[in-house]
């Protein structure tokens, strides 16, 4: 995520500065009156620029989206960080590096709020599933995110008999399903356990970052 906002704060302090300058102007120094409506309008001229650039993204700075700018173009935005539904399906350990390199990591549920979000943003009308940063790889039956925070069963959203720990039909994956995804639409949610490093054609990837400030 980049600093959105750093060029425009650049630009206003050195409108505060020329501000400042303005309450101490002597009268009858002319030339000076003239440099101070000089450096003002290379200013506007700035600060423009800097608005059309926006403007350009496709958002306008108002107090109500001005965070939203933050946000790389196909990320959505909520609560101080940016999201990302994938198009494309990969493993667990695949899908977590794609965030990683784009700044983030695989999403993590912390509230009700979050999810509400999340069930909202989905593209798509039918449900599909996502690898979302839930594991149990550490220590089997013990859930927790990547940031090490245990899941809360209550209320539960495991699917029917889910985590079942599937080791495929004649036990050729010894290590079982240690890595979690989340089926979700706009009207329903539920996680299930699968394979991390096994590629499944329906588990596609969200990715959260904070936005920088």
């Amino acid at each position: 995520m980049h600093r959105c906002l750093k060029d425009i704060s650049f630009v206003l302090s050195l409108g505060q500065k020329f501000q400042q300058l303005m309450y101490f102007q002597v009268k009858g120094e002319k030339w000076l009156l003239k440099l101070k409506l000089l450096i003002l309008a290379v200013l506007c001229v700035l600060l423009g620029a800097f608005l059309v650039a926006y403007k350009v993204q496709g958002q306008s700075l108002t107090l109500t989206n001005v965070d939203e700018v933050c946000c790389a173009v196909g990320w959505k935005y909520f609560s101080g960080k940016c999201y990302f539904f994938s198009d494309d399906t990969n493993t667990w350990t695949a899908s977590r590096d794609e965030c990683l390199a784009a700044g983030g990591d695989l999403v993590i549920i912390s509230s009700i709020e979050e999810l509400d979000f999340l069930k909202r943003s989905k593209p798509g009308p039918g449900p599909d599933h996502y690898w979302v940063g839930l594991s149990d790889a550490v220590k089997e039956g013990d859930w927790r995110w990547l940031d090490g925070t245990k899941l809360n069963n209550t209320p539960r959203y495991w699917k029917g008999i889910e985590p079942d720990n599937w080791k495929g039909k004649n036990n050729e994956y010894t290590e079982g399903e240690d890595c979690s995804n989340m089926e979700i639409s706009s009207s329903r949610f539920s996680l299930w356990d699968g394979l991390c490093d096994v590629q499944i054609a329906i588990h596609k990837r969200v990715c959260e970052a904070k936005v920088s400030k």
